[in-house]
Formats: structure tokens, C-alpha cells, sequence
């Protein structure tokens, strides 16, 4: 597999660099492959004497790096290969690697996850007000609550790519690119009796909520189709590795009037599922999707009742399928105006993917 590394023209060689994540473990010629962020895979040569270092997850330098064995690295784990390339035969004589453990990426991917979920205030943007960088905020949970969210020239600002719901995709913008109506998350400093947050970071995003009956699926290309309860039209959604996809219990395919589908129209009614019934509720979507049992692109089938939060909805379908809920059959009998309440309850998270 490797043996075009050593053997290139000299016309195509130039110094580079190549990221991405170890397709392959390096074998005893010092040889493994790499898969760059636009998946093509490079083959890589370490040449003798090369420096090999660790580095933490979100290290700016390698201030900290410590020297590990080329035998260390594993399939999975981030690398950084700097070399003599040839981007036609995508083969680098590596005699530089800085490696990115896998295991401690994921960790501290599920630190920060843990932290946005946990420490940051997430809602709908009301509106935005530039001149004194700040914004209003209507926060999610068992009640509305809007929030004013200061904004100083140091937060960090990202915003969901419009082709992608994966969080590593998100871009920096600037306070401009916050629009009302967007899905937003700020983490930061809170006052909670006052209702206000100084944000050292911001994630903003623009997402549609829907409901309605599938019609197709098309598992080898990723495509669900689907009527849309409130207009009837048909639309189509991109499932990806990405989206998280969940089931109501003791409901299958058109299973109405089975145990379960009374009960997941109460969790998403207001004050469906408050104790005895009281009082209005609006409903904490992440912590009922993480409750729910998980669910796969094959086990959907034409006739499954979904309520779906979809990205880039401005643009061409299909659209990205960001958190789907299939068994929601009672959703497709329910009067009119019930619809409309409960998908407009029925906010979805940002991904923290």
C-alpha cells in the first residue's frame, strides 16, 4: 500500500503539511495512512530521526509537547504530519508528527460538551442590539425566561455551518451574524436572579422544527422523506453520522392507540406531564432525548410519525437532520392548532456533537 511513498517524481515534490486523523498504525517500515478533514487518505513515510510528540487537545504550541515512540500512534488519533508532500499521489515524507491522542480528545470533547450543557444559558434569540453588544435571549426549561446576554469584544463567537450539524464545523462570526429567531447558547458568567449572562463563548445557529408522516427511506443514500403535517408538502432530510435519532418507547411503526403514544404526546404538551396535570410546562428536550431509547436510519420505516430539527433550511433539500424523534403517532391526529403548539414547543437543542 506504501510503496509509491519513496517513489515519487521529483516535479511533484514541495514541503507541507497535512491534518487529519490516523486511518492506519504505523507498520515496522515507519509507514501507515492518514484520512485528511475531505476524507482522501495520504500515505505517510516517517523518515528516520523525525521528531514524534504528544500534545494536550486545544494546545496553541508545542510549548508542552512531550516526545512519544512512533509505535504509539493509533488509528483515530489526531495528527499533524509536516514533510515533503506530493498532492497528487497524497504521500508525505513525514519528519515531523505532532499526535492528538484519541482518547484524549474525546475527553475533553465531552468535557466541553458537558459544560455547554450544564453551565450555559440556550434559548431563542429575540433580538440583537449591536451598538451595545448585548442581546435578548428567551431561555428553554420548565419556564420561559428571557435573558439579557452581554457580549464583550473578547467572547468567542461560533455559528453552525449552513451544509453542516456537526459542532467541529462550526465558524467564528461576529455579533452581526446573530440574527432573531436563531437557536443560541452562551456560557459565561451568570446572575440568575437577574436574569443576565456575560458570555465568554457563544454558539448560534438557525434551525426548523417540523412534524409529519414518512413516506420514503432511502438507507444506502442517508434520505428520509417525509409529508409535512402542517403544510402537506413533501420534504426531504439527510440523516448523517451526526444526528441523533431516538424512539418512543412502546411505539412502533402507525402504532395508534398503543401504551406510550398518550403518554409522548403528554411530555410534549404543556402541562402534559406536570405532576397531577398542573400548571404549564414547557418541555426540556435534551434531557427527554437522552431518556429516550436510541434509535437507527434502518429502523424508520414509510408511515412512522417524526417530529425532526433540521439545519440550512434556507438552502436546497434534502436539509440535515439534527435530533429526529420517530413514535410520535399521536401528532398526526391531533387538531390543528395542537400541532402548532406542540412543534412550537417543541424546540430542539443545538447539536453539541
Amino acid at each position: 500500500m506504501m510503496a509509491t511513498v519513496v517513489a515519487w517524481c521529483a516535479a511533484g515534490q514541495a514541503p507541507g503539511r497535512v491534518v487529519g486523523e490516523a486511518a492506519t498504525a504505523p507498520d515496522g517500515s515507519a509507514q501507515f495512512s492518514l484520512r485528511d478533514a475531505e476524507g482522501a487518505i495520504w500515505g505517510v513515510q516517517i523518515v528516520e530521526g523525525a521528531s514524534v510528540v504528544l500534545v494536550a487537545p486545544g494546545a496553541k504550541d508545542l510549548s508542552g509537547a512531550a516526545p512519544v515512540a512512533m509505535a504509539s500512534i493509533r488509528p483515530g488519533d489526531r495528527l499533524l504530519v509536516r514533510g515533503t508532500m506530493d498532492a497528487g499521489l497524497k504521500t508525505v515524507l513525514a519528519n515531523s508528527v505532532v499526535v492528538m491522542s484519541q482518547d484524549a480528545v474525546a475527553a475533553a470533547r465531552a468535557r466541553e460538551q458537558a459544560e455547554w450543557r450544564t453551565k450555559s444559558v440556550a434559548g431563542t434569540v429575540v433580538r440583537v442590539d449591536e451598538a451595545e453588544r448585548r442581546l435578548i435571549l428567551r431561555a428553554r426549561g420548565t419556564e420561559e425566561k428571557e435573558w439579557t446576554a452581554a457580549i464583550p469584544e473578547s467572547a468567542s463567537i461560533l455559528r453552525y455551518a449552513e451544509d453542516s450539524i456537526r459542532f467541529a464545523d462550526a465558524r467564528p462570526a461576529g455579533l452581526s451574524d446573530v440574527r432573531a429567531g436563531d437557536q443560541i447558547r452562551v456560557l459565561g458568567e451568570r446572575d440568575e436572579a437577574a436574569g443576565t449572562v456575560t458570555a465568554a463563548r457563544v454558539l448560534a445557529g438557525s434551525f426548523r422544527t417540523l412534524g409529519g408522516e414518512i413516506t420514503r427511506v432511502d438507507v444506502a443514500k442517508g434520505i428520509v422523506t417525509l409529508r409535512d403535517v402542517q403544510n402537506r408538502e413533501a420534504v426531504m432530510l439527510r440523516v448523517n453520522g451526526g444526528a441523533n435519532l431516538r424512539r418512543m418507547p412502546g411505539i412502533g411503526s402507525n402504532g395508534g392507540g398503543r401504551p406510550g403514544m398518550a403518554m409522548g404526546m403528554g411530555m410534549m404538551r404543556p402541562g402534559g406531564g406536570g405532576p397531577g396535570g398542573e400548571g404549564p410546562r414547557r418541555p426540556d428536550l435534551q434531557q427527554m432525548l437522552d431518556r429516550l431509547p436510541a434509535a437507527a436510519l434502518s429502523d424508520l420505516k414509510p408511515g412512522d410519525a417524526v417530529i425532526v430539527s433540521a439545519g440550512r433550511t434556507s438552502g436546497p433539500q434534502p436539509w440535515s437532520v439534527v435530533s429526529l424523534v420517530t413514535g410520535v403517532d399521536a401528532l398526526l391526529r391531533a387538531p390543528a392548532a395542537q400541532v402548532n403548539q406542540t412543534l412550537g414547543n417543541w424546540s430542539m437543542e443545538l447539536p453539541m456533537q
